[in-house]
């Protein structure tokens, strides 16, 4: 099904193809290279002891890594051709994308002014003090509520 989204005039939706694909080619894998006891529910049985996956297991987490592999090169190959065909000039090609954001990333962090000692020591306290204010009042509120439904109930 999401194999066909990639065949679809919506641009967005066809990253959701290669998610999927590579998402169920790792589980799959994860299951091909573990013990089957691991996945296989045997509590009714009672004697099973030589439970093992067929290599059709493995075949699929290949086959399923082939077509993440396919569904990669074709929204790579879009988005060139979409690119190429664009009018605007400021598109591009999503390589270039990674690498401008960065580019983007490293200056952003170079201008992060992180916190003194003093400052962290002093907001660490006060959600410290915050959270015991906090569960106190919890725990008073928990308390009355009991009480109350303990009047309640002995009337």
């Amino acid at each position: 099904v999401t194999a066909a989204l990639n065949f679809t005039k919506a641009r967005s939706m066809r990253w959701v193809s290669l998610v999927s694909a590579v998402i169920s080619a790792v589980y799959m894998l994860v299951i091909a290279l573990s013990t089957p006891n691991k996945f296989v529910d045997t509590r009714p049985l009672t004697n099973v002891t030589g439970i093992e996956y067929t290599p059709f297991v493995l075949i699929t987490a290949i086959a399923l890594f082939v077509f993440a592999v396919i569904s990669a090169a074709f929204i790579l190959v879009d988005n060139y051709v979409f690119v190429k065909e664009s009018k605007n000039d400021k598109a591009l090609v999503i390589p270039k994308r990674v690498v401008r954001f960065f580019r983007e990333y490293k200056s952003e962090v170079r201008k992060i002014v992180w916190p003194g000692p003093k400052s962290i020591v002093k907001n660490t306290l006060i959600v410290l003090i915050l959270c015991a204010i906090l569960g106190v009042f919890i725990w008073l509120l928990d308390w009355g509520l009991g009480s109350l439904i303990n009047i309640i109930l002995d009337v």
